[in-house]
């Protein structure tokens, strides 16, 4: 900040100079010499503004502006008088002092307020960078938390599955301790990435399904069609994986009335449909889909769309361009 205060200050001040210089130029009251010469002294007394303007504002922050103006325009005037004073043969004294004055005024008021914008603009921009690290940290917080619910619940499941197969089916066991393996390598690299493919995603997601299927049987049956465009666009981790888990989470499987869910794409969105069979013990809470709205909307400003019917239950989601 304080870099760009003086890049500033170098920047403006030979061009006010010029401009607060010009007018006695252009009616003829001063010759070329003593023109060059009171644009020198117009530049210096610029410059000098901002270097108390950047002291006061960097130093004092809090400092009261009133008192910040006076001193600041006291010291433009003095060098200013002095600079006449000085060279008292370029133009008349009596108009200069007053030309001085007023032009001091202004002058100090616009190099005030500019230098105070651009410290005021920086501080924005810091809270703004530090609001969105906090905001990601949230996010990777969520995400954490997303995980944590994920594997407890499901590996109690899936090793009382596991071990049921080893008695019955050691061939099936060892391809379910495969499937097993897939799953739960994606659940240690995941929390490290922030987006990843549809592609990817699908393929854990495929692996949790095919371990349902072994616990449930034909308690549920499922389509999946994703056209190809979108198999490379990406979305947050885990977010297929929460929207399929909650239809395991929230309703009621059984043989006689198998629940029926899809995975489908349209118009570049993923859209994740059920039937309702909703479980007595289902919990009702919906943490999973508000935390993956909130990183949507930090990721790519985008909203997760929910539709609840009285038999059926639909979330869209978008995909974003890799």
């Amino acid at each position: 900040m304080k870099k760009r205060l003086h890049q500033y200050a170098l920047a403006s001040s030979p061009i006010i100079g010029i401009y607060g210089v010009s007018p006695f130029y252009i009616f003829n009251q001063i010759d070329l010499p003593a023109f060059f010469i009171l644009i020198v002294g117009g530049t210096i007394s610029v410059y000098v503004v901002w270097l108390v303007n950047i002291f006061f504002e960097l130093k004092f922050p809090k400092q009261n502006m009133v008192i910040r103006f006076i001193f600041t325009y006291i010291v433009n005037l003095g060098i200013r008088l002095f600079f006449v004073l000085f060279f008292p043969n370029l133009l008349s004294a009596d108009k200069y002092h007053v030309y001085a004055i007023i032009t001091s005024l202004v002058l100090n008021a616009i190099v005030m307020v500019i230098v105070h914008s651009i410290v005021t603009g920086y501080k924005k921009s810091q809270m703004e960078d530090q609001l969105q690290e906090l905001k990601w940290e949230n996010a990777e917080s969520q995400k954490q938390v997303l995980m944590q619910q994920l594997q407890p619940h499901f590996l109690f499941n899936a090793l009382s599955t596991l071990k049921s197969l080893i008695r019955e089916n050691s061939s099936q066991a060892e391809n379910y301790t495969l499937q097993l393996s897939e799953f739960l390598r994606y659940t240690i690299v995941s929390p490290n990435q922030q987006l990843v493919t549809v592609e990817k995603e699908l393929q854990f997601v495929n692996d949790y399904i095919g371990l349902q299927k072994v616990r449930f049987g034909a308690a549920f049956d499922y389509t999946i069609e994703i056209s190809d465009s979108v198999m490379q666009k990406k979305i947050p981790v885990l977010a297929l994986q929460i929207l399929v888990e909650n239809i395991f989470k929230h309703n009621y499987l059984t043989e006689k009335k198998p629940l029926h869910f899809s995975i489908t794409s349209r118009d570049q969105n993923l859209i994740v449909w059920n039937e309702k069979s909703l479980s007595r013990i289902s919990e009702s809470g919906n943490t999973g889909l508000s935390n993956l709205n909130a990183r949507y909307l930090l990721i790519c400003d985008k909203e997760i769309d929910v539709g609840d019917s009285g038999n059926e239950f639909k979330v869209s989601i978008p995909t974003i361009e890799p």
